[in-house]
């Protein structure tokens, strides 16, 4: 049955625990020492939605217009892509003024086996 759920989540069940839960936070009745995998699975989600968005945002090319100094270097970009991004920025003495977008440049994360 778990596994059906975990394939076949109902909308209507995750607003009801949505609004269980947040009555029950006015209500002062949560206790975060043993809240249940409800809530874990809730907040894993906001989790993953907020990545989602990141990610999205930093793939997402913008107008030179939306560059400003403290953004730093970032990789921009020629429409049609026809060569690599100019890693820099506009200030740089070999700026090559025809890129017109650009996108901020991602950081690996390294996961501890690594580090």
């Amino acid at each position: 049955m778990f596994e059906y759920l975990k394939k076949n989540p109902s909308p209507l069940w995750e607003l009801e625990q949505k609004e269980r839960f947040e009555q029950e936070l006015k209500e002062e009745k949560w206790d975060m020492r043993n809240p249940p995998i409800t809530t874990y699975f809730r907040l894993a989600q906001e989790k993953a939605e907020k990545l989602k968005k990141e990610i999205e945002i930093s793939r997402t090319p913008r107008p030179l217009d939306e560059w400003h100094e403290d953004h730093g270097a970032v990789l921009w970009w020629e429409f049609p892509i026809v060569e690599p991004p100019y890693c820099g920025t506009p200030l740089d003495a070999n700026w090559p003024d025809y890129h017109t977008h650009w996108t901020p440049i991602t950081l690996p994360v390294l996961r501890e086996e690594q580090q």
